[in-house]
């Protein structure tokens, strides 16, 4: 085949390098030990590729529209001078990115229906974003070793995934977004220190958890929205919110730990949490906007005793078991 030609003169260092398959064969190209502008896989019907040599991409790698691609060895690459983009690749089952560290750019996950996993565990540092997004069949994103993401960090419509596990994580540039992933249950960073821009989990009907003891800033909106099963959410480290917190239509919480935020820059919304007995925000002083809490059947407590500061409106109303208020008057 062209690849065992080309690989018969031993180990090679390439410029660009376009495969396009037209064989069911797997296709070896282990010979290549670099790459240093684009890789770029389209339209192959192989059923694998081995790169597993290839210790570096100097451009973009995109991997997109192969119908019959069940995986991809890149077991020793360790940087991506670019983007990745791994798109609407139908049987892609695994890509081994196991010695993986840095992407300048963006790393893109998009409507892969069987893809299971992505080996990444040593993958530590991503210049721009990362966005996750209607992957099927993909029940885990564990990174142990992400330290920081440059800009956002996305998670759309998988409808297996069951955890987000990034132990190491201490900065999202732009943003957290996590948004209808229906099977999911746990969110855990428990190092994450900053969020540079909105913090948004919504509509993850299995959530039970979402595990943030070390958030101290969010610089942008906190959203917690219809996350039907979600129980508990651990923001104890939190002092700032940099525009409006807004928790709404979490059904089961009953545990929110908010004892170290102190101010809210936009308004504060607190509505239809139907198991939570106690609102207690002990070190809240300032709120720039208006106060809403309504609607949450089984509050008993609502306090903020220092707050010092509201910008806007208080809205207390349809709390029916609210016995206990305790606001400065």
């Amino acid at each position: 085949t062209d690849a065992d030609d080309f690989c018969a003169g031993g180990p090679a260092s390439v410029e660009n390098l376009y495969i396009n398959a037209i064989g069911v064969a797997p296709v070896d190209l282990s010979c290549i030990t670099e790459i240093t502008g684009y890789l770029e896989i389209e339209n192959s019907i192989t059923l694998s590729i081995d790169l597993s040599n290839a210790a570096s991409i100097g451009d973009e790698l995109n991997i997109h529209n192969n119908d019959s691609l069940e995986s991809i060895d890149l077991s020793a690459l360790t940087s991506v001078g670019n983007y990745v983009e791994i798109s609407s690749n139908s049987d892609l089952i695994t890509v081994d990115f196991s010695a993986l560290i840095t992407v300048d750019e963006f790393f893109s996950v998009n409507s892969n229906s069987n893809l299971e996993s992505l080996t990444m565990t040593a993958f530590s540092d991503l210049g721009s974003q990362f966005n996750f997004n209607s992957n099927s069949s993909l029940e885990t994103i564990d990174m142990p070793a992400l330290v920081e993401v440059g800009t956002q960090f996305y998670v759309q419509s998988n409808s297996s995934l069951e955890s987000i596990i990034l132990s190491s994580l201490i900065e999202a540039g732009e943003g957290f977004d996590v948004d209808g992933n229906h099977s999911l249950d746990e969110i855990s960073m428990p190092l994450l220190e900053e969020v540079g821009s909105t913090f948004k989990i919504q509509w993850n009907e299995s959530l039970t958890t979402i595990d943030t003891p070390a958030l101290s800033n969010i610089s942008g909106q906190l959203y917690l929205y219809h996350n039907d099963d979600l129980e508990t959410v651990d923001l104890s480290s939190l002092t700032n919110i940099g525009s409006s917190m807004t928790i709404r239509e979490n059904y089961a919480l009953d545990l929110l730990d908010l004892g170290a935020l102190v101010e809210i820059d936009g308004s504060l919304e607190f509505d239809n949490n139907d198991d939570i007995s106690t609102l207690d925000l002990p070190a809240l002083l300032d709120i720039g906007g208006s106060m809403n809490i309504n609607g949450n059947d089984s509050m008993t407590l609502l306090s903020a005793p220092l707050l010092a500061s509201l910008g806007s409106t208080l809205t207390i109303r349809d709390n029916s078991d609210l016995t206990d208020v305790d606001l400065p008057s």
